[in-house]
């Protein structure tokens, strides 16, 4: 069954004035190729190019101003209502400062190869260069297709943040042997521990620190729920005071209690309140006098302080004089 080479090709697209040389991108790739087993050897180095070839593979790198450099760009602008980017892709288009092109494609053939090889690599690649590069947008295979960098980045988890205990051998996208019996002898390379460590030495290195603390912990709680625990408290646990579980309880607490000072329905009663004892003060001070030395002893209580005022509207408009009845009535409040 014949075989067609596989190549594909992505863009990072930048807005701003970035700095980014040809040498800055050169490592990147030669990891992505490491993790594939494969050994890449730099072919050629200009200013705005490079290309990076392995046993397999071929990695083009070109650095141009865009959109004027790049036609199909142009083609993507003037596709009008009916293209599929977003509004920020869109702006990315119209006002981009220069875009770096990634390409990568099969240079020899293998039947045991996975077909999707060359895209998982470019992939790849064009996920470490975000990281080294901080690129905004990306361009991915399809030139119509332009996505953010968060997008992108969100759909796979590299190569380098997986188990790094499988050889190549057992990786499904990894060539087995090659076509060319002068190159077979290169085709292999395990993935080593080494090359993930290399590009997250501080996971590596911490590992082992976690999980001697959490084995100290394990053995504190066994030790203190059958009351044997002699130690010296590596966990810090009989240090703990209330007030900072307090705090910590306050942290997770769904319904947070406000301070009566912040309370905003608690304001707006003793406003209310007041109000009505000013407008008794109007229609009869002397128990005005009364009602307020009640609210500020025995808080504010809205419903006394409307009833006050309903009965001081009804004796002013009866005008039986009976203001010094109710100014008493009033005063035998328990107070």
């Amino acid at each position: 069954m014949s075989h067609s080479a596989q190549s594909h090709q992505a863009g990072l697209i930048f807005t701003d004035d970035s700095d980014v040389t040809v040498e800055q991108l050169l490592e990147p790739v030669n990891s992505v190729l490491r993790a594939f087993g494969q050994q890449g050897e730099t072919m050629q180095v200009d200013f705005d190019q490079a290309a990076i070839a392995s046993q397999t593979m071929l990695v083009e790198l070109q650095i141009f101003d865009a959109p004027e450099a790049d036609p199909d760009t142009l083609r993507v602008l003037s596709s009008g209502p009916r293209t599929h980017l977003s509004a920020s892709s869109r702006q990315a288009l119209e006002n981009p400062t220069f875009w770096v092109h990634v390409s990568v494609s099969e240079t020899a053939y293998d039947d045991r190869r996975h077909p999707e090889t060359a895209k998982a690599m470019l992939a790849e690649i064009v996920h470490r260069l975000i990281a080294e590069t901080c690129a905004p947008f990306v361009q991915w295979l399809d030139r119509e297709t332009v996505l953010t960098s968060a997008r992108f980045q969100s759909a796979f988890t590299p190569i380098s943040m997986r188990n790094t205990d499988a050889t190549a051998l057992h990786h499904p996208m990894h060539p087995a042997r090659v076509q060319h019996p002068e190159t077979a002898t290169m085709a292999s390379q395990p993935v080593r521990a080494a090359v993930a460590s290399e590009i997250f030495p501080e996971i590596q290195s911490e590992t082992s620190h976690l999980d001697a603390r959490f084995d100290a912990l394990r053995a504190e709680l066994k030790a203190r729920r059958q009351n044997t625990w002699v130690g010296t408290d590596p966990a810090g646990v009989t240090g703990r005071t209330l007030s900072s579980d307090d705090e910590l309880r306050d942290v997770f607490r769904a319904d947070i209690e406000l301070d009566e000072e912040d309370d905003p329905k608690k304001l707006e009663h003793r406003v209310a309140t007041y109000t009505v004892n000013a407008t008794v003060a109007l229609i009869n001070p002397p128990v005005a006098g009364a009602l307020l030395a009640y609210n500020m002893i025995k808080g504010e209580d809205f419903r006394i302080s409307t009833h006050a005022l309903t009965l001081s509207a009804v004796f002013a408009a009866v005008g039986t004089g009976a203001t010094q009845v109710m100014a008493e009535t009033l005063a035998l409040l328990p107070i």
